[in-house]
């Protein structure tokens, strides 16, 4: 699942909403799951450490609390990908 960055930034609330709407076979009641005693649900707790691990790996930047955007690595790495997908479909 491709998820764009409009104007190359986004707020982790935004891409929270975003995710949920594409990704397949989404439960909504899964959502309220918390993780360990709380306060944030579990899937909150793994995209916060799917932030982490790309941020790390220089995929993300964060420029302020809760806004994120691509790195230019990042950026190359979607057209490298979108390459290879067009150069490989059936």
């Amino acid at each position: 699942m491709r998820v764009p960055f409009p104007n190359g930034r986004s707020h982790h609330g935004d891409r929270r909403s975003q995710v949920r709407g594409e990704a397949e076979g989404y439960d909504p009641a899964r959502e309220a799951v918390l993780h360990g005693d709380g306060p944030q649900t579990e899937i909150q707790y793994r995209l916060a450490w799917a932030r982490t691990h790309l941020k790390g790996m220089g995929l993300l930047a964060n420029s302020r609390r809760a806004v994120w955007s691509l790195t230019g690595a990042a950026n190359e790495l979607l057209r490298e990908a979108s390459t290879w997908d067009d150069a490989h479909k059936g």
